[in-house]
């Protein structure tokens, strides 16, 4: 049976056996397979099997879908195929040469679900972490700097070494963004031993992280990408 092996940071998460000819994959719930993260978008993207092959296609998601490392719309995969959505790594993989795809609903493990073609879907009694993260992994140390880096123009990258860095339009601001909307103060980073925080202060525009709107405190993952007014920035972290 062919199957998906889910990892984050080399580690394995969870293995999903493949039990239909068609599997969307992304955050929200009404996906076949959901990944609680804030880099991967609401509809991510989707894997067929038709005539005896895989086939991935990135759903126009906001980070992109790749695969050995590539970044594609749409490719044909092989069994050992690595799809990176986000922060996570799915492998393609299989106990025997032949998938069976018999509609059977699977209910893994560890904060994801895979809906077969019952009627009913079914739902992890385990509760969503509060900061989009699986459990265990907020309590993490981090060691390493954040950096964000502007997308939308040719600013330099600031490198986030304080423990709190405000960004807006006001001369109270450590980061500078324009925009008719944007607050004195529109966001603060926040630099915690687990990691880097983000929340929404002042002003009429929206911050978004990954494309939603960010309505409370909001912790950073690795490549997101936060929009303050129209400026775009990366949050990545810094080689030691």
């Amino acid at each position: 049976m062919a199957k998906l092996i889910l990892k984050l940071n080399d580690k394995v998460l969870s293995e999903f056996p493949i039990t239909k000819r068609k599997i969307t994959i992304g955050r929200k719930a009404e996906n076949d397979l959901v990944i609680q993260n804030m880099a991967v978008s609401g509809r991510h993207a989707r894997l067929d099997y038709k005539k005896g092959k895989f086939i991935i296609t990135d759903l126009k998601s906001l980070n992109g879908t790749f695969v050995n490392n590539k970044l594609i719309t749409q490719a044909e995969l092989k069994i050992g195929d690595e799809i990176t959505i986000g922060r996570h790594t799915l492998v393609l993989s299989a106990d025997d040469a032949s998938p069976a795809l018999t509609g059977e609903t699977v209910l893994p493990k560890d904060g994801l679900i895979l809906n077969g073609d019952s009627p009913t879907r079914r739902i992890l009694s385990k509760k969503k972490p509060k900061d989009d993260t699986y459990q265990g992994e907020a309590t993490k140390p981090i060691s390493k700097l954040g950096v964000i880096s502007f997308i939308s123009n040719d600013q330099p990258d600031v490198t986030l070494d304080r423990k709190i860095t405000k960004i807006g339009k006001g001369k109270e601001a450590d980061v500078k963004v324009s925009g008719l909307l944007v607050g004195k103060v529109a966001a603060i980073i926040s630099r915690r031993p687990t990691g880097y925080y983000i929340t929404p202060v002042g002003g009429m525009g929206k911050l978004k992280v990954n494309g939603e709107p960010v309505k409370d405190v909001c912790r950073l993952q690795e490549f997101d990408m936060i929009q303050v007014g129209s400026t775009k920035i990366q949050f990545y972290y810094q080689d030691n």
